[in-house]
C-alpha cells in the first residue's frame, strides 16, 4: 500500500531518532517519517554532493592542490559549502518536526531531552562547516598576502610613506636610466671568459693567485619584468625548463637597527626531470658584483671602505677624485646588508612588489651566473611561529651546544638552548630559532649547513594531520612574516612542480669561505669571488641530473628528523 504521508497506527512518533537519521544522511529522516517524496529530494541533493565529492577525490591530490590555491575556487568552495550546510541543517530539523507533527501528544522521549538532543545533532552538523569556512578565509587571507594579484600603490603615495617612516630622499635609490629588457633567459659563463683551466675550479682544487679572475663581473645577465605580465602561464613566461626562488630569512629583532638576511637559499628545479639544487650563500662574504644599472650606486660607501683600508695599512688614502675609474662596481659590506641597504628603493625599482629584496635578487643572480625567477622572504619572528604552529620541532641532533640568544620580539625573554648529548629533542619556535642561528665554537658555513638540515628536518616533520589540525596557526605564521613576488596566476603551476620533488633527493651546496672567497680584505671578511661560484653552479647543475652526480651533493647533515 502507498504511503501518503498518513501516520502509521500504533507507530510512537519518535522526532529524535528522525532528526539523528538525517543527520547521517539528509532525508534518511523524512523516509523514516513517510515523506517519500521529500525524503527522495535531499536524497538528490546529498548524492548529488557525494558524487562531486567522489569526482574531485578521483582527480588525485595535485588536481586538488593546483585548484584550491587559486581564491576564485576557494570562493566558490565556501559558497557551495554554506548551501550543503543549509540544505543540512534543514534536514535535520525538518526531519524532527515531521515526527512531531505526525504523531502529536505526549509520548516518551520527548521533552528537553529531545530537545536537547536536537541541539546536540545540529551542533554536530554546523562545527563542520564552520571549520571549513574558517579554514578557506585562512587560506584565501595567506594566499593572497603570499602573492601579487594587483596593481601597487601609486609611486608618489610608496614614496610618501617611506619618506613619513624617517627615510630621506636618498634613502629612495637612484633612478635607473636602462629601460626593462624583455628577453627572458640568462646566459651563465661562456667558455671563452673562463681561464684556460677552469676545469681544474670544478674538481675545487686550489689554484696559483695568477690564475684567478679579478672580481668584476664579466656577464651581465638579462633581468625580465616579472610583474609585467602576471597572467601569462608559468612554463610560458620563463620560456625554459627551469625554475629558481631565493628564500631569505631575515634577522631582525630587539637590539637590531634593520633587518638582514643572515639567510639566503637559492633553490633551483629542473621542471622536465623534477631534480632540485639548494645553493646555500653566506651572509659575511663581501665585494658582491653589482647588475650595471646600479653598480656605482654605493660608490661612497665602497671609498669609505678604501680609506678605513688604507688608514689601517698606514699608506695614503685614495683621492675622491677619480675614484669611480678605481671602483670595483661591487657592494663593500657583507651580502646580508644588501637588503638593509636598498629597502626603500623604489624609485630604482619601482614595480617591485619589496625594492630590498628585489635588489638582492638581481645582486644574486649575478653572482650566482642563473637568473632568480621569484623570492619569499621570512623573518625570524615568523620562524618562530611558524615552529610553534606545528606543535615544535622534533629532531636527531649529534652535535653539543650551550648558548643563549636575545628574543626575536620586543618583550621576550631570552632564549638559551642546551644539547648535553646526541638525541633526540623537542624544540619550540625560540629555541629552533637559536639552535640555526648559533655560530659558537663554529664556523658560518657549518651554521648554513644546520639551517638547511633543520629546514629538511622540519619539512619531512609536516603531515596532512597536523596541517588539517593546526591550519589557521600555520597560515597566519606564514602571512604575517611573509613577503614574495610570485603572482597569484603562477600559484597551481608551482604547487605542482613542488608535488614532483623529494625532499630526501635535493642537492645542496654551500658558498663561502675559504674555496668561494679565499681573500680577506682589511676588516678580515671574506671576498666572494664570482667566477668560482659561476662554476660550481653550472657543474652542480649538470651533476644532479645523474645519479652519481646527486649521490656526490647529497649533504651529511648533523641535524636529521626524530628517531
Amino acid at each position: 500500500m502507498i504511503n501518503l504521508g498518513l501516520p502509521e497506527a500504533g507507530r510512537r512518533g519518535r522526532p529524535a531518532l528522525a532528526a539523528f537519521l538525517s543527520t547521517v544522511l539528509p532525508g534518511a529522516g523524512q523516509w523514516y517519517a513517510g515523506r517519500r517524496r521529500r525524503s527522495l529530494l535531499l536524497l538528490a541533493v546529498a548524492g548529488a554532493g557525494l558524487g562531486a565529492t567522489i569526482w574531485f577525490a578521483a582527480r588525485g591530490a595535485v588536481y586538488l592542490l593546483r585548484t584550491f590555491v587559486q581564491p576564485r575556487w576557494l570562493w566558490a568552495l565556501l559558497a557551495v559549502n554554506l548551501v550543503v550546510l543549509a540544505v543540512r541543517v534543514f534536514a535535520v530539523a525538518d526531519a524532527y518536526a515531521l515526527e512531531r507533527r505526525l504523531y502529536p501528544g505526549a509520548q516518551p522521549g520527548r521533552g528537553w531531552p529531545a530537545r536537547a538532543f536536537l541541539v546536540l545533532l545540529l551542533a554536530a552538523v554546523v562545527v563542520p562547516h564552520a571549520v571549513l569556512f574558517d579554514y578557506g578565509l585562512e587560506a584565501i587571507d595567506t594566499i593572497e598576502a603570499l602573492t601579487v594579484s594587483g596593481e601597487l600603490p601609486p609611486l608618489e603615495e610608496r614614496e610618501q610613506a617611506l619618506l613619513d617612516q624617517g627615510f630621506t630622499e636618498g634613502d629612495l635609490g637612484p633612478t635607473t636610466t636602462t629601460a626593462p629588457p624583455t628577453t627572458t633567459t640568462i646566459p651563465l659563463i661562456t667558455p671563452s671568459t673562463l681561464p684556460p683551466n677552469a676545469s681544474q675550479w670544478a674538481k675545487e682544487r686550489w689554484l696559483p693567485e695568477d690564475d684567478l679572475h679579478p672580481v668584476r663581473p664579466v656577464i651581465v645577465p638579462a633581468e625580465p619584468a616579472f610583474y609585467n605580465a602576471p597572467f601569462v602561464p608559468l612554463h610560458e613566461r620563463l620560456d625554459r625548463d627551469r625554475l629558481t626562488i631565493l628564500l631569505a630569512g631575515g634577522d631582525a629583532g630587539p637590539g637590531r637597527w634593520s633587518l638582514r638576511t643572515d639567510v639566503m637559499i637559492v633553490a633551483t628545479i629542473n621542471l622536465d626531470t623534477g631534480k632540485a639544487v639548494l645553493f646555500s650563500i653566506s651572509r659575511d662574504m663581501v665585494y658582491a658584483p653589482l647588475p650595471e644599472d646600479w653598480d656605482d650606486a654605493f660608490l661612497q660607501e665602497e671609498y669609505e671602505e678604501a680609506v678605513a683600508a688604507a688608514e689601517k695599512e698606514g699608506v695614503e688614502p685614495p683621492a675622491w677624485e677619480g675614484f669611480k675609474e678605481l671602483s670595483c662596481k661591487c657592494f663593500p659590506d657583507r651580502m646580508n646588508a644588501i637588503w638593509t641597504y636598498t629597502q626603500a628603493w623604489v624609485r630604482t625599482f619601482p614595480e617591485a612588489v619589496d625594492p630590498g629584496m628585489e635588489a638582492l635578487r638581481q645582486a644574486l643572480s649575478l653572482l650566482l651566473g642563473l637568473r632568480i625567477d621569484y623570492y619569499v622572504l621570512v623573518d625570524m619572528a615568523g620562524f618562530v611561529d611558524l615552529v610553534d604552529a606545528l606543535g615544535g620541532l622534533d629532531i636527531y641532533i649529534t652535535e653539543t651546544m650551550d648558548v643563549g640568544f636575545s628574543p626575536a620580539r620586543e618583550g621576550e625573554d631570552p632564549v638559551r638552548v642546551t644539547i648535553a648529548e646526541p638525541g633526540t629533542y623537542h624544540l619550540d619556535g625560540h629555541q629552533a630559532l637559536a639552535f640555526v642561528r648559533n655560530r659558537t665554537g663554529t664556523s658560518d658555513s657549518y651554521r648554513m649547513q644546520r639551517q638547511r638540515c633543520t629546514l629538511r628536518a622540519l619539512a619531512a616533520q609536516i603531515d596532512a594531520v597536523t596541517v588539517a589540525l593546526r591550519f589557521p596557526q600555520i597560515a597566519r605564521a606564514v602571512r604575517e612574516s611573509a613577503i614574495s613576488n610570485i603572482p597569484l596566476s603562477f600559484l597551481p603551476d608551482l604547487v605542482e612542480y613542488a608535488t614532483t620533488l623529494d625532499l630526501n633527493d635535493i642537492a645542496t651546496v654551500a658558498f663561502g669561505y675559504p674555496y668561494y672567497a679565499h681573500d680577506l680584505n682589511f676588516r678580515n671578511l671574506p671576498i666572494v669571488d664570482p667566477e668560482r661560484i659561476r662554476l660550481k653552479v653550472r657543474s652542480a647543475l649538470e651533476a644532479v641530473e645523474t645519479v652519481a652526480g646527486t649521490a656526490d651533493l647529497t649533504e651529511e647533515c648533523n641535524v636529521l628528523p626524530a628517531r
